[in-house]
């Protein structure tokens, strides 16, 4: 059984959801995260993903934020902002520093303590472009 899952959370396939759990590791991240990127290519309009480790950390046997600025880089055109959710305060600091070293996420990129709140931010950036 896959340790990283990819699923949509609405019938329009707007929001996808890639669900960690405990043990996964970055060669798995990296061909789920290539799997998620051509579903978002695939799509004619902006998917926003939400990468949900509450049940889990990052494996600690390489550079967190050199394996965070490899995955950012294979994002196709049509990918929407993207929700971290973690409750770990490593975590949460690491993809801080993260954007604050590439710039150009700093706008598409946030940080979730739960489900909810990525949610619900994507409820009201939905909200207020209609």
């Amino acid at each position: 059984m896959p340790l990283i899952t990819i699923s949509w959370l609405d019938d329009e396939e707007t929001v996808m959801l890639i669900n960690a759990e405990r043990g996964w590791t970055w060669n798995e991240m990296f061909v789920t995260a290539q799997r998620a990127n051509e579903l978002v290519a695939a799509r004619p309009h902006v998917v926003d993903s939400i990468y949900n480790f509450n049940h889990t950390t990052a494996p600690f046997n390489t550079s967190l934020l050199s394996q965070m600025n490899a995955l950012t880089r294979q994002v196709p055109p049509n990918a929407g902002k993207v929700y971290i959710v973690d409750s770990l305060s490593f975590g949460i600091k690491m993809v801080e520093i993260f954007t604050r070293i590439s710039r150009s996420w700093a706008d598409r990129l946030m940080i979730c303590s739960g489900m909810e709140q990525a949610l619900e931010d994507v409820r009201q950036r939905r909200a207020a472009h209609k």
